[in-house]
């Protein structure tokens, strides 16, 4: 057969050492410490957004909202999302707009949750 009824496909065999997990990286880098003024800003924050979807939750009890996080530039990178603030069971991120936007779903118990977390919050990073 001439080259022209020939596919352009090359097997490659793998080897053993090509079924491995790969090693985790990036984490561990804390970013900007969890200070009391922080912690107070973004609970001024869930405060003001709990007020401004009080009807919202009274008229639609069953129906989540849709909130936009912006994220810092230098936390753009997804080892850095704020995952341990937004989880089940205060306002999971259930999306993206744009590199350093999320979007998170966001109920009245779960915004309680979420200002609690805060306040609460005894660690240095978050």
């Amino acid at each position: 057969m001439d080259d022209k009824g020939r596919l352009p496909i090359q097997v490659v065999i793998p080897r053993k050492t090509d079924y491995s997990n790969n090693k985790s990286g990036g984490g561990g880098k804390e970013l900007e410490p969890f200070t009391d003024k922080i912690k107070e800003q973004i609970t001024k924050q869930c405060l003001n957004l709990q007020l401004s979807l009080q009807s919202s939750f009274e008229n639609f009890p069953d129906i989540p909202c849709i909130g936009k996080v912006v994220m810092k530039e230098k936390a753009i990178a997804k080892t850095h999302k704020p995952t341990a603030l937004f989880k089940s069971n205060t306002c999971p991120i259930v999306g993206a707009e744009k590199l350093d936007e999320l979007l998170i779903s966001i109920t009245k118990d779960g915004l309680e949750h979420l200002i609690n977390t805060v306040k609460l919050s005894s660690t240095k990073y978050i």
